[in-house]
């Protein structure tokens, strides 16, 4: 009897790659280049994001305005743990600096039941902060807009002359390079900073989303 031949395997995915690679030499280098700037992008882009992550510009910086940026609530109208910690930090600048206003700057989700600024300023007045010392920005749905936005209630409430800004950003570590790149680009006269830690378990993911997020902001703004 004749013994049937075996059927050999597919070739392996890396080995078609190799084979293109081998037929196609510049389709090989393009794809390796363009690897390679994506690899460099990302090194940079994640070191820059750590350049800011101890900022603490408290003892050496003073402003009238404490922006502190939301980050979306858990339930609908709680504070989870990354911007309780904002808001934290932001109040223990606060009793340093008790003629300063703080800005709460977050918008309503869909999966929200009030603006994140509400959240925030309900929790800081539970914290003893008398309600004339805090200002709301309300409708924003990005860091932009937090900023954006926020200069408007700077301007009604008009400490500062007209056009001017000065403000000290209170935001997560990994959000900071961010925050402050975009505060530059939309007029800000000064932008100090407080950092403050974020949960471990919640970093790695924050520190990729952070990285997209740059490209987008170095494109868009």
């Amino acid at each position: 009897m004749k013994q049937k031949k075996s059927r050999s395997s597919p070739p392996h995915k890396l080995h078609r790659l190799m084979k293109i690679g081998r037929t196609y030499p510049r389709t090989r280098w393009t794809l390796i280049i363009l690897v390679s700037l994506l690899l460099l992008s990302f090194i940079v882009g994640e070191a820059l994001v750590l350049s800011q992550f101890e900022r603490d510009d408290s003892k050496s910086a003073h402003s009238h305005y404490i922006i502190i940026l939301g980050s979306g609530l858990k339930n609908g109208n709680q504070l989870p743990v990354t911007l309780q910690k904002r808001v934290e930090t932001g109040l223990m600048y606060w009793q340093q600096h008790r003629n300063s206003k703080i800005i709460v700057s977050g918008g309503q989700g869909e999966d929200e039941t009030i603006p994140e600024a509400v959240a925030m300023r309900d929790y800081l007045l539970k914290q003893g902060v008398p309600s004339t010392a805090i200002l709301m920005e309300s409708r924003s749905t990005s860091t932009y807009e937090n900023l954006l936005f926020s200069q408007k209630v700077m301007d009604t409430d008009r400490y500062y002359a007209p056009g001017t800004y000065h403000a000290i950003i209170v935001t997560s570590n990994y959000h900071m390079y961010r925050a402050r790149y975009i505060a530059g680009q939309i007029g800000y006269t000064e932008y100090a900073g407080i950092s403050c830690p974020s949960p471990l378990r919640k970093l790695p993911v924050s520190m990729l989303r952070e990285y997209l997020a740059m490209i987008k902001t170095v494109l868009t703004v």
